[in-house]
C-alpha cells in the first residue's frame, strides 16, 4: 500500500491560496473550484488558548476567545464518533485561520493530533452542488466526518491517502465575490496584509 501523503504543517502562511485552475484534472464537470477561493485554513492544536495568543501576537490583533461548540455527528455519516472540540478563529484581510483542539472522545481531530502533531489539516471552500462535490471526493476515498452533504456543509476527510481534509460549504450562484477586509481590522496591523500563498512541507514532492 502506498504510504499516505502527509502535508506536515504550514511552512509559509502569510505570504490567498489560489483556487484550482486546471479544469482538465476534474473528471466531473460539476466539480469546479476555480470560481471559489479558499476561505479558511484550520490547524489542529494541543492548547488552543496558547496558540490563539501566539497567532494574535504575530498578526497584531486582539486574542480571540475560544469556545466549545456542539459537534453533531450524524449516525449515517460517522456513527462511531463522539467527543468535543475547543476552537477559535482569527480573521485576516482575505482569509481566516481556525484553531481546533480536540477534547474528550474519539474524533478525527484527536486522530490527526496524535498521529501528526500540530499541523494544518483542513481548508474550507464555498462550492456549488454540494452533494456532487461530496460524491466526487468519496470516489477518491474521502470519509465524511462532520456535517450533512444534503444540507449546508460537510467535512470530507482525505487524510488516509492525501493527508488533508476539506470543509465544503454549499452556496448558490456561479461565483463568489472576493473577501473584504473586516472594518474592525486595523489597517496598520500585520494581519491586514492579504494572504497570497500557503505552503506545505511534504515528505515526497513528486507524490504530492
Amino acid at each position: 500500500m502506498r504510504r499516505p501523503l502527509r502535508l506536515a504543517g504550514v511552512v509559509a502562511v502569510l505570504v490567498t491560496v489560489m483556487g484550482a485552475r486546471d479544469q482538465a484534472q476534474t473528471p466531473q464537470s460539476k466539480v469546479r473550484f476555480e470560481d471559489f477561493s479558499p476561505t479558511t485554513f484550520s490547524v489542529v492544536a494541543r492548547d488552543v488558548d496558547r496558540l490563539a495568543n501566539a497567532w494574535a501576537d504575530v498578526l497584531g490583533v486582539p486574542p480571540p476567545k475560544p469556545n466549545e461548540p456542539d459537534v453533531v455527528y450524524s449516525p449515517e455519516i460517522d456513527k462511531d464518533r463522539t467527543g468535543g472540540l475547543r476552537m477559535t478563529s482569527l480573521r485576516m484581510n482575505n482569509m481566516t485561520v481556525s484553531l481546533h483542539q480536540p477534547l474528550s472522545g474519539r474524533t478525527h481531530w484527536r486522530e490527526i493530533l496524535d498521529g501528526h502533531g500540530e499541523v494544518l489539516y483542513r481548508m474550507n471552500f464555498r462550492v456549488r452542488d454540494l452533494p456532487d462535490q461530496v460524491a466526487y471526493f468519496q470516489a477518491k476515498g474521502a470519509r465524511l466526518a462532520v456535517g450533512d452533504p444534503n444540507k449546508s456543509y460537510v467535512n470530507v476527510d482525505l487524510w488516509p491517502r492525501y493527508g488533508v481534509a476539506l470543509e465544503l460549504n454549499g452556496v448558490a450562484g456561479s461565483a463568489s465575490p472576493p473577501p473584504q477586509a473586516p472594518a474592525q481590522l486595523d489597517p496598520q496591523t500585520f494581519g491586514n496584509n492579504p494572504v497570497s500563498e500557503i505552503a506545505f512541507g511534504v515528505p515526497d514532492l513528486d507524490q504530492a
